[in-house]
């Protein structure tokens, strides 16, 4: 099978229900066909490609011809269904080295072993501290002139890495998001270590420095995307539900209410286990409780759908 054609109807791989109901996972036909466009364009041939997380990113990578595709996610059905497409299309998967683990334990032993990557998909666990470990070890196997993809930054625990990246590192530069709101493109520039001090969006949100350098970080970090003196508001959601279960959702109403930033916050309920707490802030009241209709709907159909495999 060509890549069009794979991309023109990509694979339902993903059941967020229980298997009631099957989808395409993160990334839409479009979005992949651009993520193919981009790494032939910008990192060349047989490249060496990581992703946390797995799916159809999975299969698109593997059509770039790679040297190798590390591939990492604790689900071992998820894999089957991969390689079931890839060997009834006619898609190679000689390249794909799977991790049938969680990435926190995996990529430390793989950072030991000086693996290069030309690029990394950060798509994996999306709590914290999992992304800042998934960064911190994807970023010292990414060569210099790599790239990262970093996905679901609507996710507040996303979103701060990102913001890290950005405003905390002198290795990284913003360079796309393909159309993608929920994605960031980062190129590697230079080999710089992290380093333990002297990192400027550490020191300027603990309130280590003050000057005009600063006082811009701050600024740019705390104000982007806000009007100074418009009072923020802000409301909370019960989701009654694990975050890894809301995950999908909550991005697609997240893309449909631009002017809402929507965060997930997992606890844990003593009564109840695993549960999520999503917080919704926006300037626009009417907005505002537009998306929490959206989120609350949202959840009753899971909650419903869970109720009803139980």
């Amino acid at each position: 099978m060509e890549f069009a054609s794979f991309a023109g109807d990509p694979p339902k791989l993903h059941s967020w229900d229980g298997g009631k109901t099957w989808n395409t996972g993160g990334f839409s036909g479009s979005e992949l066909r651009t993520i193919y466009d981009f790494c032939v364009r910008r990192i060349g041939a047989n490249p060496t490609i990581l992703e946390t997380g797995a799916g159809n990113s999975t299969i698109c990578f593997l059509y770039l011809k790679p040297k190798q595709v590390i591939s990492i996610a604790p689900d071992q059905a998820l894999f089957d269904r991969i390689l079931d497409y890839c060997t009834k299309n006619g898609v190679s998967t000689q390249a794909l080295c799977m991790h049938v683990a969680s990435s926190e334990w995996v990529l430390p032993q793989l950072a030991s072993t000086q693996q290069l990557l030309d690029l990394a998909l950060l798509d994996g666990g999306h709590n914290l501290p999992t992304v800042m470990i998934d960064f911190f070890y994807t970023n010292a196997m990414l060569r210099k002139g790599g790239f990262m993809m970093v996905d679901d930054i609507q996710l507040h625990s996303v979103a701060e890495l990102s913001r890290f990246i950005i405003h905390g590192t002198r290795s990284f530069r913003l360079v796309d998001s393909l159309g993608k709101r929920s994605m960031q493109i980062f190129e590697k520039v230079t080999d710089d270590p992290l380093g333990d001090w002297g990192n400027p969006y550490i020191e300027a949100l603990s309130g280590h420095r003050t000057g005009p350098l600063v006082n811009r970080l701050i600024n740019s970090i705390i104000f982007t995307k806000l009007k100074i003196g418009v009072r923020m508001l802000s409301e909370t959601v019960r989701a009654d539900a694990r975050e890894g279960d809301i995950r999908m959702q909550l991005g697609e109403i997240a893309k449909a209410n631009p002017e809402v930033a929507i965060g997930s916050y997992p606890f844990f309920d003593p009564q109840h286990g695993s549960n999520t707490h999503v917080v919704l802030r926006a300037r626009d009241a009417q907005k505002l409780a537009q998306a929490r209709r959206a989120v609350e709907e949202t959840l009753e159909r899971v909650r419903r759908a869970q109720s009803n495999s139980a």
